[in-house]
């Protein structure tokens, strides 16, 4: 793995939805704490593998506010993710964001924006 991240091939992504271990010992029952795969995190990327730690599931008003958020964001740059460019999709206060076009998960990201509601069809 090393070998392939030196000549930037490889990326590591976990997922790490909450940083609370009871909150996610009831949602995410049977995968590892958010403590453990932020030592993983901590591991690869002292390693030089970037690791992109993307926040998933989204569940709104547990892991979607900007305090959490801000507390995320902070875990995952003492835990080595690789910067802001890589934070799951979340810049700013839950706007999402993709990837430019060409790169594997990475680079600059744009805001994406909301598709317009859509009625049922045979609605006015």
């Amino acid at each position: 793995m090393k070998k392939l991240a030196d000549e930037g091939l490889a990326i590591v992504q976990l997922s790490v939805a909450f940083l609370d271990d009871s909150v996610a010992k009831r949602l995410e029952p049977g995968a590892p704490p958010p403590l453990e795969r932020l030592k993983a995190v901590e591991k690869l990327s002292g390693e030089g593998i970037p690791v992109v730690l993307r926040l998933q599931p989204l569940v709104p008003f547990l892991n979607s506010g900007a305090e959490f958020l801000e507390e995320y964001a902070e875990a995952a740059k003492a835990a080595g993710a690789d910067g802001g460019k890589h934070l799951g999709g979340v810049e700013e206060a839950g706007a999402p964001l993709r990837p430019e076009r060409g790169q594997a998960g990475g680079g600059s990201a744009e805001k994406r924006e909301a598709p317009a509601p859509r009625r049922p069809s045979g609605h006015r």
